[in-house]
Parts: C-alpha cells; structure tokens; sequence
C-alpha cells in the first residue's frame, strides 16, 4: 500500500456551487439544521480556488503551459485576513507565474504574479503555507483564525472543501471523520476518511478542514491502494494506473498563527510518504 503526498501539477478537481450544500445536508430538526446550513455558507464564502500556470519548461513548445491547481481558505486574525493553503506548489512558485484567484462559484476575483504572491508570505512549514490575503479579495472570511487544531480525537467529524462536481469548477463540502492523528517530520497531521466513500484527488490539495465552523487544517494528500487486477477487470477499469485512490486522505494540522507570523521560507518541495 501506497499513500502519496500530491505535489507538482494539479488537475482541476471536481465540486458544487454552494446551491448544492443544502442538498447534502442530514436532515435535521429547526435551529439544527439552520446552524449547519449557516456554517456551510461560512466555510464556502471563506473558500478560494487557486490556480498557477508557468510558461513550458520546453522551449520547443513556445505558447504552451503548464498549470497547477489547489484550494485556500480565508481567515481572519488580528485584525487582519490571511490565505491558509498547502505548501507543495513547488516548480510553480516562479517570479513570472500568473495566478488566479477565484471564489467557490469560479468567478475571477484577482491575477497577480509569483514574485506578488510570494512577497505576501507570513509563515511557511512541509505542510501549510500562510499569506497575507491579496488587496481585492472581496470573500466573507471566517471568523475564527483556528480552531481546537490540536485537540481533535479520532472519530470527531470535520467538513473537508473540496472540488466535487462534474463541471470540474466550483467548491462543496465533504464530510469526514478524524481516524488518526500522527506525526510528520515533527509537524501534527490528520489522516481523514470520507463518510460517503468519495475520494479526495489532486486538485483539492489546500481545502479547509473544518471543526464545528473553524478551519482546524488543510488537505495535503491522498491515500492510494495497489488495484486488484481481476477486479480491474471485471469492473472494466480503463485506467493504466496500478494505484486506486481511497476515500483515505492527510490533512496538515493548522499551525498557531499570530498577527506579527514572520516568513519561513523552508524548502518543501518533492515530499513523499511511502
């Protein structure tokens, strides 16, 4: 068995538009149920997609791209808001990258260049990445600059946001429990299990993790299993891929920000869990 740290290109990732949330929501009683939908709104609104692209590393493709894809989360602290998402951008965080911002519906909210992006960064370990939000991002962030991060327990239920959906566009939500929480070189991480089977993939790396409406974490990876070949077989599986994604997925812990967090800048790139 395999469990891989996603890094390098990101493939957009699937998800729903907030209309949706309500939809998936158990059917509670009253004031219940009316907290949960509120909550879901929170997290959504604080929810960006973020999108990276460099130019070809390839001269003899001139004009062509290559592009990166994960997720962030507003919060406020301080007094001020900060951008909470991964820290496996690698190759991608160039001086000349152009990155998109877009809210959890993919309206362009704001462009702006690697060089801008990286002069915002407040706080940096093999997990998280934390910047000072872009001027212009117009999003609701939530409230709560973190949550009970490291009191969590196994089998505590957490919201993941993630990109779902068949239009491959907008962000939802998915809901999870905490089956482990370990160490990775030195930092508190989460292993997390979909309650509905579905898995997390590449793409929705950076989501918010969630704990009764704080964001306690960010997606890091996803946990892949060797296929069995007969089953491959009989369920006419096209994929030439040996690995099957489970509804198995990592989770960075969210480190204590503070209002003065300096950068630093440690060298991420390439992590792996074998």
């Amino acid at each position: 068995m395999k469990a891989k740290i996603l890094f390098g290109i990101m493939t957009v990732l699937l998800g729903f538009a907030f209309v949706h949330f309500a939809r998936n929501v158990n059917k509670l009683a009253g004031s219940d149920q009316a907290n949960l939908i509120e909550e879901h709104e929170q997290i959504w609104n604080a929810t960006l997609q973020i999108k990276m692209e460099i130019p070809h590393p390839d001269k003899d493709r001139g004009g062509a791209v290559l592009r990166a894809k994960g997720l962030g989360s507003l919060v406020q602290c301080g007094g001020e808001t900060l951008l909470v998402t991964h820290n496996h951008w690698g190759e991608f965080l160039q001086d000349t990258a152009a990155i998109e911002f877009r809210d959890g519906g993919n309206q362009l909210l704001k462009v702006i260049s690697g060089f801008e992006f990286k002069k915002l960064v407040r706080y940096q370990d093999v997990g998280t990445l934390v910047l000072q939000a872009p001027d212009g991002i117009a999003l609701q962030p939530a409230t709560a600059c973190v949550g009970n991060a490291n009191g969590l327990q196994p089998g505590e239920v957490v919201f993941l946001a993630y990109r779902q959906t068949p239009d491959l566009k907008n962000v939802a939500l998915l809901k999870a429990t905490v089956e482990e929480v370990f160490t990775f070189q030195g930092l508190p991480a989460y292993t997390l299990r979909s309650l509905n089977g579905e898995p997390i993939k590449c793409g929705d790396s950076g989501g918010g993790v969630w704990h009764e409406g704080q964001l306690v974490g960010n997606l890091w990876a996803t946990v892949e299993v060797e296929k069995d070949p007969i089953t491959a077989i009989l369920t006419g599986d096209a994929d030439q891929s040996t690995l099957r994604t489970t509804n198995k997925s990592f989770a960075a812990v969210l480190p204590t920000i503070t209002p003065n967090s300096q950068p630093a800048m440690h060298s991420t790139c390439g992590v792996r869990i074998e």
